[in-house]
This record gives structure tokens, sequence and C-alpha cells, in this order.
């Protein structure tokens, strides 16, 4: 029961995270299958954190940067701030 109730917390987790950034990307560039694989390699991630580090980055980036840099950036800020 509690594993159940962990990888139900995990989904919704990864869920919002997906949403979060994917919200941020150009429509053209959101890479869903990317997106969930990273997640479900590197998560559980904060999504308020991630949706923070994705603004930031958006300050120096154009939105329709493909989401794979995006992933890659978030996960490594993520890293480095745990």
């Amino acid at each position: 029961m509690l594993r159940d109730e962990e990888r139900r917390r995990r989904d919704e987790q990864d869920a919002a995270a997906f949403d979060a950034l994917a919200a941020r990307l150009h429509p053209d560039v959101v890479d869903a299958r990317a997106m969930r694989d990273l997640l479900a390699l590197h998560g559980p991630w904060d999504p308020v954190a991630a949706g923070e580090i994705a603004d930031a980055f958006f300050l120096a980036h154009p939105r329709d940067t493909h989401a794979r840099v995006l992933l890659d950036h978030v996960n490594r800020q993520i890293k480095e701030n745990k």
C-alpha cells in the first residue's frame, strides 16, 4: 500500500513539473516523450523550482528553444541545488 502511495505522489509531482515546463515552452517545441523520460530518470523535480529555473532560462533564450535544451538546463540546476 505504501509503495502505491509513493508511486501516486511521484506521478503527481512529475505531472506538475511537466505542466510547469510545458506551459513555458512554445507549443511547437514541446517534446512530451523526452520530458516524461527525463522526469522518470532524474525526477522527481519540485514543480515550482522547475518553473522558476525555466523562467530564468528564458530571460536569456528564446521561447522556441527546444525542450531538450531546457530540460538539460533544469536538470543541472536542480542537481546543483540539492
